[in-house]
């Protein structure tokens, strides 16, 4: 008996989403040897040309408000999906009795096509609240026809898997809660938490692209705080000023790193200018190497995020293993890396908490920081997520 684990993304190695997880699996599995007869499978890397309508403004806005254009540009995805599981199974000699693990819809509508009657299906959920929530999100855009769509298709999907996985409890909570039939089909459905794990590489040397950027962090005053994060309406990093303004009135030279870009590139900038904070942000806007992101974060004191909704961020336990404190908002699986007070849940009442913390906090930052590295490995390890999948697959053979 094998065990299949398939991506329909391209393998870019250590990155975040359902492609970076099986990347990161199978790196795991080579070191620890915890799964036996493990295989992954990627989507080739070639020329996506499906995204050229997503970026599409006003000249488009009203046509696929009414229109099915985003429906024809899935289903010629989900075609691609369904024709790579057939080259896949000429060239990998699928048996019934294996487990097949999908880490996105897309693998696990095209398997489930290819393959109705295998039984041992496991699809982990990675995304961000429901397929649509996640693509209005990142493209600002409401397509209601669109919803439909993908909700429908997300219910049947699910509905044809043996067990569901989740990174967090908080992020089934949030799938269920994202439309009626959704809730209707997780509610009867087997899951298991599968919480991300990271392994923190030792020696950490900044690139010379943020070499200067580091220096400034080192030469700063006051508590360093950082954001790593795509820029859109789910990671919200556009509120995160108004709760740092009373940050600059006690500590004036106070550092907010900012790694990311995206849609609300340009809302976050108005509010940086607005609460007066442009002096104290240091802000990378484009593409750096995770090593880089390592090597800043070894730099700083407090990992802030504002999610309007999470799921379990891999930059999170990234920022805690290089002993960041977190700062974040009470949603989704945000609340679940906050153990034994070695982090904030931000009360968004008040604008005034993340300063009350700081203040508690700053003087003896360094037990926290060691406090959250050590949390971060003995909760959250590549080892110990490892584990997690050998557990759901023991018990997806058994049931």
């Amino acid at each position: 008996m094998n065990i299949h684990m398939f991506s329909y993304r391209p393998n870019r190695g250590n990155t975040g989403g359902s492609g970076g997880v099986n990347y990161k699996l199978l790196v795991a599995n080579e070191k620890y040897n915890v799964i036996d007869g493990l295989y992954h499978y990627f989507k080739p890397s070639t020329p996506n040309i499906e995204v050229v309508n997503k970026n599409k403004k006003s000249k488009y806005l009203f046509l696929r408000q009414y229109s099915v254009i985003d429906i024809i540009i899935k289903k010629r995805q989900l075609n691609s999906a369904i024709e790579w599981i057939k080259k896949l199974s000429k060239t990998n000699d699928f048996k019934k009795d294996d487990v097949f693990v999908f880490h996105d819809f897309e693998a696990a509508y095209a398997f489930t096509k290819n393959y109705p009657n295998y039984n041992n299906t496991i699809f982990i959920y990675h995304q961000q609240g429901s397929l649509y929530d996640e693509w209005s999100a990142s493209f600002n855009i409401q397509v209601k026809n669109f919803k439909r769509y993908l909700d429908r298709s997300l219910v049947n999907v699910i509905s044809k898997v043996k067990m569901m996985g989740f990174p967090s409890e908080g992020a089934r909570k949030v799938l269920k809660n994202s439309s009626e039939d959704l809730f209707s089909v997780l509610q009867g459905k087997e899951y298991r938490i599968l919480y991300n794990g990271v392994d923190i590489a030792e020696n950490i040397e900044p690139t010379s692209n943020i070499i200067d950027y580091v220096k400034r962090i080192e030469f700063s005053v006051g508590p360093r705080f950082i954001t790593v994060s795509s820029l859109n309406h789910a990671k919200a990093v556009e509120r995160i000023p108004e709760y740092l303004l009373s940050v600059k009135l006690k500590y004036p030279k106070f550092v907010w790193v900012i790694i990311g870009n995206g849609i609300k590139k340009d809302d976050l900038k108005s509010n940086i200018d607005k609460y007066g904070l442009k002096d104290n942000v240091i802000w990378i806007d484009f593409p750096i190497p995770n090593t880089d992101v390592l090597a800043i974060f070894s730099n700083t004191d407090y990992y802030i995020m504002m999610h309007r909704w999470s799921i379990f961020d891999l930059s999170t336990l990234e920022a805690m293993g290089m002993g960041n404190v977190p700062i974040l908002s009470n949603v989704g699986g945000n609340p679940e890396v906050v153990i034994d007070n070695n982090g904030l849940l931000i009360d968004e009442k008040n604008k005034n908490s993340i300063l009350e913390y700081v203040n508690d906090t700053y003087l003896n930052i360094n037990i926290l920081k060691n406090k959250n590295k050590e949390i971060q490995m003995a909760h959250f390890s590549m080892k110990q997520m490892l584990h997690s999948y050998k557990k759901l697959i023991d018990e997806c053979i058994r049931n």
